[in-house]
């Protein structure tokens, strides 16, 4: 509980940020919960500050779809007051998130994929309007989605758009979304499937294994390799045993083998996985397909013709003619008003001409200055940091555990205790299959108490926790020299060993906490002295 009373409005304000980006942390964990009660308080301190913008977050995370169809009508309305008010502030970026949320609605609730679509698109036109090129691309993503499930071509160019800006940026995650999106189209077309090759090994370049070879499993399925497909869908299931698509193409390849009964088995695992993890998947419609064909293999007919039916009205729902000339007329909407947005720019171009060319001049010049300053800045600043972190290493060799802190608590200390022996000792963040809840097990306790001492005693979040023993350990091993004649450890491996899904969690997280990647730490740590302290 955040008390407002007698805070000055500068307080306050900086109450309510750290509210909202508690909010934020929760739903990231889908801890909703959690975040209603945070957004209670956030919306009681920015009311009685007069904070507008603390308002519309905190209706906003009060409005959040928390996956649960009977929650709607309580929830939504919530998202539709800072929709409102949001509107009133004329606040792009508050807007374009506001938006994004109600599509989900739409999807993940109600199924009205027109109205998804609307929202999508109102969310990048605000998203356009903030200048945020990253803003655009996750709007552009979510649009890409959808066109997806509706079988529109729409999802390739945005796909190939986000691509090319992940490229140009090696942002990794987006690399990842949009190779697996686009090698997923191509599988499917017969007459270009070779044009997926590069985009799955795109996606094996960003550490996804087990999606790496899912994907080849399916392209190899596409050409009736069925042994090899079969190979590479038994190493991707045995690497995610939680990948609904895996489990779909898996079944598709029994029926291809006329086992019909394990086909159904694997079915059956694949919609309850897709059912639980992503609104917007289609695995349920073509698991019926693929059904139908199982239970006329079986010689089930009248079965067969049931999930027949129920993959005609699947891809109906979808495809209808009512929600495609909605589409489309919201397409041809967007594209219209962003075509007379370029025009106008170009008029606006052709007046400011003459100054444009000195002002470009200009700029180049102060930006280059800028880039120079910056560069050495930052070259000071990664040797500090690196000098710094080295430091710390050599100091906690001979440095005694500290006592654990916060009031004596018998109960407290013996559960403090036993977390830090679990991952000093036994370096328990390692595994990837440990969650919040099988920790609390091992020490003996429940999941609300183990949260609380974390809290108390750490002074973090159980994620922040996890990840702080992983960055320790990631420093000392990238200040470790390898071995004569040994390679150096890759950052896939690396990230492998201190219990991260993927490269590209690893690297954000590493980034976050240290203020630089970890192939720059490890390249800026060889250019210091062995042993002289870093005086810069």
């Amino acid at each position: 509980m955040v008390a407002v009373c007698g805070c000055s409005e500068k307080k306050g304000r900086g109450m309510g940020r750290e509210l909202a980006g508690e909010c934020y942390e929760a739903a990231m964990e889908k801890d909703y919960g959690r975040c209603d009660a945070l957004a209670d308080s956030l919306l009681r301190v920015a009311r009685a500050e007069g904070d507008q913008e603390g308002i519309v977050n905190g209706l906003y995370y009060k409005g959040l779809y928390d996956f649960k169809p009977e929650n709607a009508a309580q929830r939504r309305p919530y998202m539709m007051q800072a929709l409102e008010k949001a509107e009133a502030l004329d606040a792009p970026a508050l807007l374009c998130k506001i938006y994004n949320a109600l599509a989900f609605y739409e999807v993940a609730c109600y199924h009205r994929y027109a109205e998804a679509h609307k929202y999508f698109t109102l969310a990048l036109a605000e998203a356009s309007r903030t200048g945020d090129r990253r803003m655009q691309i996750v709007a552009e993503t979510n649009l890409s989605e959808l066109y997806r499930v509706s079988g529109d071509t729409m999802a390739l160019r945005y796909d190939q758009d986000i691509y090319r800006y992940a490229t140009e940026r090696a942002d990794t995650a987006l690399i990842h979304s949009a190779a697996f999106h686009l090698a997923k189209y191509y599988i499917k077309k017969p007459s270009q499937a070779a044009s997926a090759i590069p985009y799955i090994n795109s996606v094996e370049q960003c550490g996804d294994f087990a999606l790496s070879n899912a994907l080849w499993g399916e392209y190899y399925l596409a050409a009736d390799s069925v042994e090899e497909a079969q190979k590479r869908l038994d190493q991707a299931l045995a690497s995610n045993p939680d990948y609904s698509d895996g489990y779909l193409l898996y079944a598709n390849l029994l029926n291809k083998k006329g086992e019909y009964l394990r086909s159904l088995q694997y079915l059956e695992r694949a919609k309850t996985l897709s059912d639980s993890i992503d609104p917007f998947s289609s695995t349920p419609i073509e698991a019926n397909r693929i059904a139908s064909l199982d239970y006329q293999g079986l010689g089930d007919f009248a079965q067969a013709l049931l999930y027949q039916r129920a993959y005609a009205e699947g891809r109906d729902s979808i495809l209808a003619m009512r929600n495609q000339a909605e589409l489309n007329r919201y397409k041809i909407e967007y594209e219209t008003h962003k075509k007379e947005a370029e025009i106008d720019h170009q008029i606006q171009l052709r007046r400011q001409q003459g100054w444009l060319f000195l002002t470009i001049i200009v700029a180049l010049i102060l930006i280059t200055i800028a880039i120079l300053w910056h560069q050495r800045r930052q070259q000071r600043l990664y040797r500090s940091i690196v000098a710094q972190n080295r430091d710390f290493i050599e100091r906690e060799k001979t440095t005694a555990p500290a006592a654990a802190p916060g009031p004596s608590d018998q109960k407290a200390d013996e559960i403090y205790a036993s977390i830090v022996e679990e991952l000093e000792q036994r370096h328990i963040y390692r595994d990837v299959t440990v969650t919040r809840d099988s920790f609390a097990e091992r020490v003996g306790c429940n999941h609300t108490y183990f949260t609380q001492v974390i809290r108390e005693r750490f002074n973090m979040s159980y994620l922040q926790l996890m990840n702080s023993y992983r960055m320790r350990e990631a420093l000392k091993i990238l200040s470790t020299e390898p071995a004569p004649g040994a390679e150096p450890i890759t950052m896939q491996q690396l990230a492998k060993d201190l219990g991260f899904l993927s490269v590209s969690t690893f690297y954000s997280t590493f980034k976050a906490q240290v203020g630089m990647s970890p192939a720059m730490y490890r390249q800026t740590l060889r250019k210091l002295p062995p042993t002289a302290e870093d005086n810069e």
